[in-house]
C-alpha cells in the first residue's frame, strides 16, 4: 500500500492566510492572530488591522491591553513565522470603547 503524506488543514491554509494578510485582506488576520496568540489571549484581544508593519489590536479591557503589550517580544517571532520577517514590526493595542 502506498504511503500518503496528509497535511493538516492548518498546514494547507496557513500559507494562504499569510499571503492574504500580506496582500491586505483584513479577514485573514483573525485566524492568524488566534494561532499566534493562542485561545486565551485571542478570546480577549482581536486583530483589527495590519498596515505598514504595525499590527493594531483591540483588547476587551485595560488589563488585557497591558498583558498583550507585555507579550510583544513573544508574539512578534510567532507572527514572523506565520507571515514572514518584517511583515509585523510593531504591535499597538487599544482598548475597546
Amino acid at each position: 500500500m502506498a504511503h500518503h503524506d496528509f497535511r493538516g488543514l492548518g498546514d494547507l491554509l496557513g500559507p494562504a492566510l499569510a499571503r492574504w494578510v500580506r496582500e491586505g485582506t483584513p479577514a485573514a488576520l483573525g485566524p492568524l492572530w488566534t494561532a499566534a496568540a493562542g485561545p486565551a489571549l485571542s478570546q480577549h484581544v482581536r486583530a483589527l488591522d495590519l498596515s505598514a508593519g504595525v499590527l493594531t489590536l483591540e483588547a476587551d479591557t485595560p488589563r488585557w491591553q497591558k498583558e498583550t503589550a507585555a507579550l510583544e517580544s513573544t508574539l512578534l517571532p510567532k507572527l514572523a513565522s506565520a507571515l514572514g520577517q518584517d511583515v509585523v514590526r510593531r504591535i499597538v493595542v487599544q482598548v475597546a470603547p
